[in-house]
C-alpha cells in the first residue's frame, strides 16, 4: 500500500510539471522575452561603437538564452504566492521592464563619457609648490594613454607677459612613462604668476618647437603649436 501511494504521488507531481511546462506563451511572456533581448542587443551595439567587439558578440550570443532563462524563472514562480505577495508577483514584469529601460538609457548616456575619460591622454606634473617657486624647479612628469604618434611636453606660461615658454625636458614618445624635468621660471619680479601647462605633441608640433629653439631671437610663443593638445595646467607664483 505504501508503495502504491508513493507511486501515485509521484505520477501526480510529474503530471503537474508536465502541465506547467506545457503552459502556452502569453502576450506578457512574449513581451518580457522581447524586451530583454532588445535591451541586451542595445548594450551590445554600444559596445560595438566603442571597439569592444568581443564583448558585443558575446552579449548578442547570450541575449536569447538569458531571456529564455528569465522566462522560465518567472513561469516557475507563477501561482506560488497568494494575497499581497501575489500582487507583487503580477507587478514584477512591469517594474522589470521599467528598470531595464532605465539601465539601457543610463548606459547609453554614460558610456561615451566614461569611455572618453578612460581613453583620454593623461600628463601630470608633481612638485612641492605650496609656496613661491624658485627660478628653476625639478618636477616629476607622469604620462599615460598617449597615442603612438604623440609625446608629452611641458610649457611655462607667463600670465603677465602672455607668452608660452617650452621646457627642454626631452620627454620620449611613448604611451606611458615617468621622468624628472628641470623647468625654468626665470628671474621675474616677485609676485609674478605662472601657469605650468602640460600638452601632447605630434610630429608637426615638435617641428615647430624645433624651429623655435633654433631661432636666436625667440622670446616665447604667443600660443601653443597648432597641433598641440593641451591636457592640463595649474598656477604658481615666484
Amino acid at each position: 500500500m505504501a508503495t502504491a501511494i508513493g507511486s501515485g504521488g509521484g505520477n501526480e507531481n510529474v503530471s503537474d510539471r508536465d502541465n506547467q511546462s506545457a503552459t502556452p506563451p502569453t502576450p506578457k511572456r512574449i513581451g518580457t522575452f522581447l524586451i530583454v533581448v532588445v535591451f541586451l542587443t542595445t548594450v551590445a551595439v554600444i559596445l560595438f561603437r566603442f571597439s569592444m567587439k568581443e564583448l558585443g558578440v558575446a552579449l548578442i550570443g547570450l541575449a536569447v538564452p538569458v531571456a529564455g532563462l528569465l522566462d522560465k524563472y518567472l513561469l516557475s514562480r507563477k501561482g506560488k504566492v497568494e494575497g499581497k505577495v501575489a500582487k507583487v508577483e503580477r507587478a514584477g514584469p512591469t517594474w522589470m521592464v521599467a528598470l531595464a529601460w532605465v539601465i539601457a538609457y543610463a548606459l547609453g548616456y554614460l558610456t561615451p563619457s566614461v569611455a572618453a575619460w578612460l581613453s583620454s591622454p593623461s600628463v601630470s606634473v608633481r612638485f612641492d609648490h605650496s609656496g613661491p617657486v624658485n627660478p628653476s624647479e625639478v618636477v616629476e612628469v607622469n604620462w599615460a594613454r598617449l597615442p603612438e604618434n604623440r609625446s608629452p611636453e611641458l610649457f611655462v606660461y607667463s600670465v603677465q607677459l602672455k607668452l608660452y615658454f617650452p621646457q627642454e625636458c626631452g620627454l620620449p614618445k611613448s604611451r606611458k612613462g615617468r621622468q624628472q624635468c628641470k623647468i625654468q621660471f626665470g628671474l621675474g619680479p616677485v609676485g609674478y604668476e605662472y601657469e605650468i601647462v602640460s600638452a601632447t605633441l605630434d610630429e608637426e608640433a615638435r617641428q615647430q618647437l624645433l624651429n623655435y629653439s633654433h631661432d636666436p631671437v625667440s622670446r616665447g610663443l604667443q600660443r601653443l603649436p597648432d597641433t598641440a593638445m593641451r591636457v592640463g595646467s595649474f598656477k604658481v607664483r615666484n
